[in-house]
């Protein structure tokens, strides 16, 4: 994928870590169609980006923006509004389309606390006790990306904070978080990108933390 450009779809683009994924996939010369349901939220131009608007718990929608391309980045989300299964089920609609078109490569973004990474630490309860529902929907779209043929990454990172990517971080299956531990959106976009060519991560779910 390195030689020419990548085509690649970003489901929750409008998000800060979505758009952090859009801003630095343009810089690296990918072509990028972000999908939003609001395009208003992601007021960025530029001759390799669409914007296609749409539901991502619309089947017909999901399919549209994923023909055609080479790789399904997930960056979703629940907020206050959205249903408490969004991930969940805008991953298997994500998952349905990517079956149908026969694109293989997705990497997602999901939290440190989801799966195994449920440690019992004093972060983990504490993330638990005041994210659960959010939690809860990662875990779900994480059984549902295991039980399918795709060669897929799950990123999962601790407290998420704005700035610039720094470069400074570590990556692993076998990370351990404090109540402290951070990373900024930015350098999760960087990992996430750099999953492209990568596939030492392929089917398994690498947590990331800033040094210090």
């Amino acid at each position: 994928m390195a030689d020419q450009p990548t085509k690649i779809v970003i489901f929750g683009a409008s998000g800060p870590t979505g758009r952090a994924l859009v801003e630095q996939a343009l810089s690296r010369g990918h072509g990028v169609t972000g999908f939003v349901r609001d395009p208003a939220r992601l007021p960025l131009e530029h001759e390799r980006l669409t914007l296609a608007r749409g539901d991502v718990l619309n089947q017909e929608g999901v399919d549209a923006a994923v023909a055609g391309q080479d790789a399904v980045f997930g960056a979703l989300g629940i907020r206050r509004g959205t249903p408490k299964t969004l991930v969940t089920d805008g991953t298997r609609r994500i998952i349905a389309a990517m079956e149908r078109h026969e694109i293989r490569r997705y990497v997602g973004l999901s939290a440190y606390g989801a799966g195994e990474t449920r440690d019992g630490s004093l972060y983990t309860r504490m993330t638990w006790l005041m994210l659960r529902p959010n939690l809860e929907d990662k875990q779900r779209h994480e059984a549902l990306l295991r039980g399918s043929d795709l060669d897929w990454t799950l990123v999962r990172p601790p407290r998420l904070t704005d700035g610039e990517a720094t470069g400074r971080y570590e990556t692993g299956t076998d990370l351990r978080m404090k109540l402290t531990s951070k990373v900024t959106r930015a350098d999760v976009a960087a990992f996430m990108l750099d999953q492209l060519d990568n596939t030492a991560y392929t089917r398994r779910a690498p947590s990331i933390v800033s040094f210090g």
